[in-house]
């Protein structure tokens, strides 16, 4: 029962962090380019970590239909798999999308953090710019 409990509640745990890490990461990035536009350094490395994000939401989802396509009846005498029953030769491509898909996530935080970690408010300005 205990190990039951621990499977069901320990991914929807993982599943919930993952939300809200795609959540703060989303409010502090509007929040930078809002009230802070001068923080980001490196425009290249911003523009990257929203691309990475965008790959992220959208990475699963055309997996998902790809894989849903790849298993439909083909009319080829197979027995009909995808609409009826999961199709379980696809599982392994599902672990990979969702890993690939979290490491995406991964990459947008550190390249965000990256983009404004070397913002120009640090640096010294020219005696001429004061």
């Amino acid at each position: 029962m205990d190990e039951m409990f621990q499977m069901l509640f320990g991914r929807s745990l993982w599943a919930l962090t993952e939300i809200w890490l795609a959540v703060a990461y989303v409010a502090s990035m509007f929040v930078v380019i809002t009230f802070r536009p001068q923080r980001v350094g490196h425009r290249d490395l911003f523009r990257w970590s929203y691309l990475a994000f965008g790959l992220y939401l959208v990475l699963p989802a055309i997996a998902d239909a790809i894989l849903w396509l790849g298993t439909l009846d083909t009319g080829a005498g197979y027995p009909r798999r995808g609409l009826v029953e999961p199709a379980w030769g696809s599982m392994p491509a599902r672990v990979l999308v969702s890993i690939l898909a979290r490491c995406l996530l991964a990459v947008s935080i550190c390249l965000g953090l990256a983009s404004l970690a070397s913002g120009s408010a640090d640096r010294p300005q020219p005696p001429g710019e004061q």
